[in-house]
């Protein structure tokens, strides 16, 4: 019986122990037990509700906390009040400070917090290991709101913030939006996406913060060390005027705002290593592109397109749009810049160097304002505007349709690899420095080449036509270098002197086909003539006997100046062309022929004709 008893007293007293404690209605000091409906003094094992003013002149303790609507928690005069609690805190009511100045009132929660009325005090603290909510549908205003431990906390609200330090190192955003006027937010990591947003006004700004995914608003300020994965901006985000200061962005940039440096003073620095898609504006003090991998590069017709002094890759970019750079100084240390869907690079000032460029037909690079090339190297490309050369620039295909020539600080020389059609200028630069310009292939000039220097280099033949409106004045000379060596000059066939030399100086604008020769050697044919149509085909290709050799035959063509055999041991092919160009010594007879020996009777044979 005495056992039984013992056991109906403690069960009492532990039932007393977890009830829920009221306070009265008239409220009072939280030590006070008359505070207390029941006259006990709430401990961490208690569930609390709030029905008065209640004065935390102790480190309150309880359970849950419920506020209810009407009632108050406040700390007294200059006191530093705190409660802790264990559970969850619901505030219908009021949870603020006294105002007094010395004082204040701490919240530290274990659990979740949601707020439908006013929290106005210093400090909101979540505290232990376990993930906490948040959720507000009324003024939530603390000085101070800090998660102290490893705990998670998701927001299931929106929020509003003035002038509030915020300090929460694992974040849950997603799907919701924080607005911070004024105040800073620091050592935080947000896991965003799902619409989450961060929206800064008032001088609102953020120090050591990473966010997954974000949409950004307002004027977001940048401090140290903040990196986000994709971010959606919407802002003018600009560095904290008290230091230069840098924002990384590791995966996707959507900018439909600003990015730049802050207008009262100090830079940003902008690093984007991932997918750049922009409709606004990019002009930080130092922008550093790329990081594995290729990526893409999209901008907007009506953005204002990047500027940044000084540009620095460190990866490949896809060219999804065209794209336009003022006054960037653009390093991109030996990365490719892919233009595969013909796309035009305007640049405003500024220069591109050590970049390799990948375009087609089509893909164009329109310069102005004294910007300039150095290093690069492009397989497919057309100029427009103008366009200055410094050291290293190669490209395979060219079209020249604006002004081209030298940077003006020392003589620059641009190499053509495969073929140059010229339909602008190419000249000496501004200053009178020389340019010069090296060819591997064809030319094919449409207007005026009047640069101090040009010169053909390579084994295989050239094609060096010309419009009839269009001039070659070289003051240093057009200059045809020999693919065999030191050699004889044959010009139409003919040797005009018996000079060796391993090049030869010669008037562009006069038709007709230069040779290397080395005694029975030919080299190269470098063939000048008319760019403006093609000859027909010769006809009646004969072979006639020639006393003891035979006669290859066919019927002169009107302007051309020279023709090309083509030989092959079967009718269907394939025909390869003799390294020998063919003259016509006698244009009043109407035709044109050739002698070959006896071998070559059982050969076919195929004649064209140029000019």
């Amino acid at each position: 019986m005495k056992r039984l008893l013992l056991l109906s007293l403690l069960c009492l007293l532990s039932s007393l122990l977890l009830a829920d404690i009221m306070s009265t209605t008239a409220g009072g000091n939280w030590a006070n037990s008359s505070t207390w409906i029941g006259g006990v003094v709430p401990n961490s094992s208690n569930n609390v509700i709030i029905q008065g003013n209640v004065w935390i002149d102790i480190t309150g303790e309880c359970l849950n906390l419920t506020i209810q609507p009407g009632a108050r928690i406040s700390n007294p005069s200059n006191y530093v009040g705190q409660v802790t609690v264990y559970g969850n805190c619901m505030n219908y009511g009021q949870l603020v400070d006294s105002g007094i100045p010395g004082g204040e009132l701490r919240m530290v929660i274990l659990g979740n917090l949601t707020n439908t009325n006013l929290i106005n005090c210093e400090y909101v603290y979540y505290a232990g290991e376990n993930a906490h909510t948040f959720s507000n549908v009324g003024t939530f205003s603390p000085t101070h709101f800090l998660n102290m431990s490893v705990g998670m906390v998701s927001f299931l609200t929106n929020l509003n913030l003035t002038g509030t330090h915020i300090y929460l190192p694992h974040l849950t955003l997603s799907g919701f939006q924080l607005s911070l006027n004024g105040g800073f937010m620091e050592h935080t990591n947000i896991v965003g996406g799902g619409g989450a947003i961060l929206n800064l006004t008032g001088g609102a700004y953020l120090n050591w913060v990473t966010a997954t995914e974000i949409i950004l608003q307002g004027t977001v300020l940048i401090g140290n060390a903040v990196s986000i994965g994709h971010l959606y901006n919407y802002a003018t985000v600009w560095n904290r005027n008290d230091m230069n200061h840098e924002l990384l962005i590791s995966g996707t940039l959507r900018n439909f705002g600003t990015i730049g440096d802050n207008p009262g003073g100090f830079t940003l620095n902008l690093e984007l290593q991932g997918d750049i898609f922009n409709y606004g504006s990019i002009a930080p003090a130092y922008l550093t592109l790329g990081y594995d991998g290729t990526h893409d590069i999209w901008q907007n017709s009506g953005a204002t397109g990047i500027s940044a002094p000084l540009l620095a890759s460190y990866s490949d970019y896809r060219m999804l749009s065209n794209l336009n750079f003022t006054g960037c100084l653009q390093d991109w240390n030996g990365h490719s810049l892919i233009m595969n869907s013909g796309f035009v690079l305007n640049l405003n000032g500024g220069a591109l160097t050590d970049a390799v460029l990948d375009g087609v037909p089509g893909s164009t690079l329109n310069l102005s304002n004294s910007a300039w090339l150095g290093g690069v190297l492009a397989d497919e490309l057309s100029f427009s505007g103008e366009v200055l050369i410094g050291d290293g620039v190669e490209i395979d295909r060219l079209i020249n349709n604006g002004t081209l020539r030298g940077k003006g600080d020392f003589p620059h020389t641009l190499t053509v690899q495969q073929r140059l059609e010229n339909h602008g200028n190419i000249l000496n630069a501004s200053t009178g420095n020389w340019f010069y310009i090296n060819l591997w292939g064809d030319l094919f000039n449409y207007s005026q080449i009047t640069n101090y220097q040009f010169n053909l280099y390579g084994a295989q033949d050239h094609n060096v036509l010309r419009s009839a409106s269009s001039n070659i004045t070289c003051s240093g000379g057009f200059r045809l270098n020999s693919n065999i060596g030191w050699a004889q000059w044959m010009y139409n066939g003919i040797l005009p002197n018996e000079d060796f030399t391993d090049f030869r100086t010669v008037n562009p604008n006069v038709s007709g086909v230069w040779t290397p020769y080395y005694y029975g050697l030919l080299g190269k044919n470098i063939i000048f003539g008319s760019a403006e149509g093609s000859c027909p085909v010769p006809q009646n290709v004969t072979l006639n006997r020639n006393g003891t050799g035979i006669r290859l035959q066919w019927i002169q063509v009107p302007g051309a100046f020279y023709y090309t055999v083509f030989s092959a041991s079967d009718p269907a092919g394939p025909y390869l062309p003799e390294p020998v160009k063919v003259f016509d010594p006698n244009i009043s007879d109407g035709i044109v022929w050739r002698d070959l020996p006896p071998a070559e009777a059982l050969r076919f044979f195929r004649v064209s004709a140029g000019n």
